[in-house]
């Protein structure tokens, strides 16, 4: 029994490899896979033309031979990408965000939602919301259910990744909710969650290409809190009690102002978003904040970090005042993080980073209080565009359903 168990996790190993070779190096011959992963030609052979009768692997042509020498020529096989398809959704503070995407991350199709008002946040609500626009976008985009492989859900918030539950996602859901069983009821269709951080990491990783991405990277995100995963060997860190990367609760500025985290002082209640819409908010008025008092009608509520940024471009000092103690202790925690983690590349991801300023003050502050002047070269904004959050559940479904199965989960849907 157990040389029949090592068997077949040595053939799911091997499936993954082929698969993995594929997808990060485009369509190739299957000697090129066989010289990439180690692993005999014959035995390539095999499992490819397995693959292919599945229809997880086509050939898309031939391979144009630069010296034009006579023989059989290598067939390229690549992965059939529009065979099957995903779902991703991205739950945050104030937002809900789903898409249908291919086997390439390629969107097909997405919707978006506003859920600030009490009123929607409820578990049932965002549940059958969900559930819902999954359903109608199945039916808009002519995809019958039995080609969704999996849907993967990206939440902020502590999560118990293995069991598909909501730890505490500070009052979307209650305490401890089966996002996974629950959706699973709803769609029957296979979910995994994970934290929505870690999720737009992995999309970071799974959605650049092979050149550009880097094997260990710190990813942060900014907005409305501070979020961050640490990446090492294409992997997320996820520490012993899957809390690794908590940029955002690091202490900064003791005692400082409560974070829902329990502690004072945190980064987050400093320089996130939401902090600074905060400290904002209490200094304005026509006098301290003409611009943004202008621009935003005069009317509190309507003020956004957009509007603040917009302000500061345009001389209101106060409110520059903020943004400067934002962006210094921002750079502080980085510091910090890059000196503990040593990554190749801190990706950055956020809708402040589309205002070149905020990023450039952002590195002047990390140049001085890290005393490196080439510390700011390895910083990135991420390729991911804000709209996409739902790229993050994708990458997850991909990986857990896919990837990770060497396309057993393809082959057991066709069967």
């Amino acid at each position: 029994m157990e040389k029949g168990i090592n068997f077949l996790d040595l053939k799911k190993k091997n499936r993954k490899q082929i698969l993995m070779t594929i997808k990060n190096h485009g369509a190739l011959p299957r000697i090129d896979i066989s010289n990439i992963i180690n692993l005999t030609p014959a035995a390539v052979t095999i499992i490819t033309n397995e693959m292919k009768e599945e229809g997880i692997i086509t050939e898309r042509g031939q391979q144009i031979e630069s010296n034009k020498r006579a023989g059989r020529k290598k067939v390229l096989i690549d992965i059939n990408y529009d065979s099957k398809y995903v779902v991703g959704v991205s739950i945050e503070s104030e937002s809900l965000s789903i898409g249908l995407c291919n086997l390439k991350g390629q969107i097909l199709d997405s919707k978006q939602f506003d859920i600030s008002q009490k009123i929607s946040k409820s578990t049932l609500n965002i549940l059958k919301l969900i559930s819902d626009t999954c359903i109608n976008l199945f039916w808009k985009n002519n995809v019958k259910r039995q080609d969704i492989l999996g849907l993967g859900v990206g939440i902020i918030g502590s999560v118990d990744a293995l069991k598909g539950m909501s730890k505490n996602a500070y009052g979307i859901f209650e305490k401890n909710m089966p996002i996974k069983e629950l959706l699973e009821q709803q769609l029957n269709i296979p979910v995994c969650v994970d934290n929505n951080v870690r999720a737009l990491a992995m999309a970071e990783i799974d959605f650049k290409s092979s050149e550009t991405i880097e094997n260990n990277m710190i990813f942060v995100k900014y907005g409305p809190g501070i979020g961050t995963a640490i990446v090492i060997n294409n992997e997320i860190y996820e520490g012993s009690n899957n809390n690794a990367g908590e940029l955002g609760h690091i202490i900064v500025k003791h005692p400082g102002e409560l974070c829902k985290c329990g502690k004072r002082g945190c980064l987050e209640t400093v320089a996130s978003p939401n902090a600074i819409l905060v400290k904002t908010k209490k200094i304005f008025s026509k006098d301290k904040a003409p611009f943004l008092h202008k621009i935003t009608e005069g009317k509190s509520e309507n003020i956004n970090l957009l509007h603040i940024i917009e302000s500061y471009q345009n001389g209101d000092k106060n409110v520059d005042v903020i943004l400067d103690e934002a962006t210094f202790y921002f750079a502080v925690a980085l510091s910090t993080a890059i000196t503990l983690y040593d990554p190749k590349q801190v990706v950055l991801y956020g809708e402040a980073f589309k205002y070149n300023f905020f990023l450039d003050k952002l590195k002047l502050y990390l140049k001085e209080v890290a005393g490196n002047d080439s510390l700011p070269d390895i910083i990135n904004v991420s390729s991911i565009e804000f709209e996409y959050k739902f790229l993050g559940g994708v990458a997850l479904a991909l990986r857990k359903f896919f990837y990770d199965e060497g396309g057993k989960a393809l082959l057991e849907s066709v069967n």
